[in-house]
């Protein structure tokens, strides 16, 4: 469920969609940061242990820790 939500909440911000539209490497680093910033501000997670990294076009890997639940690992593709 936490899972759910979080790619919810990236997909309804845009930060996904802006960062897979975007070609300047600087612009797609600064969409991920935001990508991240967001996912740790839910009280669900542990602060700082979100990690989203591109493993290919297209295609992202979001991880972090829940608060009760461990690891939570999500595939994210635009």
């Amino acid at each position: 469920s936490i899972a759910q939500d979080l790619v919810h909440m990236i997909r309804e911000s845009g930060l996904l969609t802006e960062m897979l539209a975007n070609r300047d490497a600087g612009a797609r680093r600064m969409s991920l940061i935001k990508i991240t910033l967001a996912v740790d501000d839910d009280v669900r997670i542990v602060p700082g242990t979100a990690e989203i990294t591109e493993t290919k076009p297209g295609t992202c890997l979001l991880t972090a820790e829940t608060v009760d639940y461990g690891p939570v690992s999500i595939k994210l593709e635009g």
